[in-house]
């Protein structure tokens, strides 16, 4: 699990908007999403794996991968998805 310390003085690396830690219901419908093939990292890569944790912009266009409770706040890693 993510430090929520860590978590308020994180920046998305594109908008710096403050992050977010992914709400468990919005983690399960991301991962629907990702099972149907339906999200792509910002490089248009297609995201394979389900996530087990995530932090997500104020606007919700991106949301960044946790895993093994680090943040991998790369641009190109970012997962971009329509609004909810």
């Amino acid at each position: 699990m993510i430090d929520p310390k860590l978590v308020a003085i994180l920046r998305c690396p594109v908008s710096r908007e403050a992050l977010s830690i992914l709400p468990k219901d919005r983690l399960r419908q991301l991962n629907a999403a990702i099972e149907a093939g339906e999200l792509a990292h910002a490089d248009g890569r297609k995201v394979e794996a389900p996530l087990e944790e995530g932090l997500e912009t104020a606007d919700g266009a991106r949301v960044y991968p946790v895993r093994d409770g680090i943040p991998i706040m790369l641009a190109d890693e970012a997962i971009t998805r329509p609004q909810a």
